[in-house]
């Protein structure tokens, strides 16, 4: 017997999250094996195994079936309050950014949200490339004003996913930091300077790297020259420069590692996928409903998001906020 997916739009969703139904249909159909995935509107039907409601604030969770609730946005405390709501029936969420997921879990008090970035509904994906190649192209000295620590981070990407991942370092010291990295996807010079193998070697990279707090680098006005973007501290004349696109500027050193990673890593690895098939690629089943303690309904919106204290929106989420309140004391009665 088929495994019955039903994904769910409730009235009035808008075209972006009817067009974004449609395409998850679809991934569903073809990436969950033995799935027959149906697109309902206007509300759930029973007889599903598996719900997916694309508007949580109209989400109607079917007892005895598997829900996934797409959480798209919170910012009203009754949007806070729908998302506990349905957690302590037992609801899964899923989300499109990690900035929400971690919302959502912190509101839960648990994780609950898996992330699913969202693909183009416009437009086919075009093949990215297989494997990325940072520059470093400076010299290092012997305080720590290069920060060693970050160029042994971008090491050790090089050596987890030598596959997706490759390293040109072109300075005096630099080389000496590999002996660590044995594996790793590396290319390392500290040969005299030649301006044509400088050039060869910039020529080579997607991104020239500086994790330097000093005037700037001249390996990233290089880089500008030749239109190559740039991972670089937020610092000196970086800031002046009219940077390539896709460049972007950091105030730690370490921010600048941790780009390169998320750059790198598989979408899996990186906390998030594309594919919504994903969410049924396990046997996951809906979680035991728990209650949602009346202080959580009150604690977690007002301290956490302070946005939600602005002017009407209070005084209609007090509102909101008694009626729900005196609700679930009579349930819990």
């Amino acid at each position: 017997m088929p495994y019955r997916i039903q994904i769910v739009l409730y009235g009035n969703a808008g075209w972006i999250i009817e067009a974004l139904a449609r395409q998850w249909s679809d991934l569903l159909s073809n990436g969950v094996p033995g799935a027959e995935v149906n697109l309902e509107m206007g509300g759930p039907r029973q007889g599903a195994d598996a719900y997916v409601h694309m508007t949580y604030l109209k989400a109607r969770p079917v007892q005895g079936a598997r829900n996934v609730v797409l959480v798209t946005h919170i910012n009203r405390w009754w949007h806070a309050m729908k998302v506990l709501a349905l957690s302590a029936h037992g609801a899964e969420f899923v989300v499109m950014s990690r900035q929400t997921q971690a919302l959502v879990d912190d509101y839960v008090g648990r994780p609950a949200a898996a992330c699913v970035n969202p693909r183009s509904i416009h437009f086919a994906r075009t093949a990215g490339k297989r494997s990325l190649t940072f520059g470093l192209f400076f010299r290092l000295y012997g305080d720590d004003r290069k920060s060693r620590s970050s160029i042994l981070g971008l090491l050790a990407l090089a050596e987890r996913a030598p596959h997706a991942s490759r390293l040109v370092m072109y300075g005096r010291g630099l080389p000496d930091l590999c002996g660590s990295f044995p594996n790793a996807n590396v290319d390392a010079s500290d040969a005299e300077f030649e301006v044509a193998e400088y050039e060869r070697r910039l020529r080579e990279c997607d991104y020239v790297v500086y994790f330097g707090h000093d005037e700037g680098s001249m390996s990233v006005a290089d880089a500008c020259a030749l239109g190559i973007p740039v991972l670089a501290t937020a610092q000196g004349f970086h800031l002046d420069l009219a940077l390539p696109a896709g460049s972007q500027l950091f105030v730690s050193a370490q921010e600048v590692v941790e780009a390169a990673w998320r750059l790198c890593a598989p979408l899996g690895e990186s906390g998030c996928t594309d594919d919504p098939s994903a969410l049924f690629s396990s046997a996951r089943h809906a979680a035991d409903p728990r209650r949602v303690s009346l202080w959580r309904y009150l604690r977690v919106p007002l301290v956490r998001n302070p946005f939600l204290l602005r002017g009407d929106n209070l005084r209609s989420s007090v509102k909101y906020a008694y009626r729900r309140i005196r609700s679930r004391l009579d349930e819990s009665r």
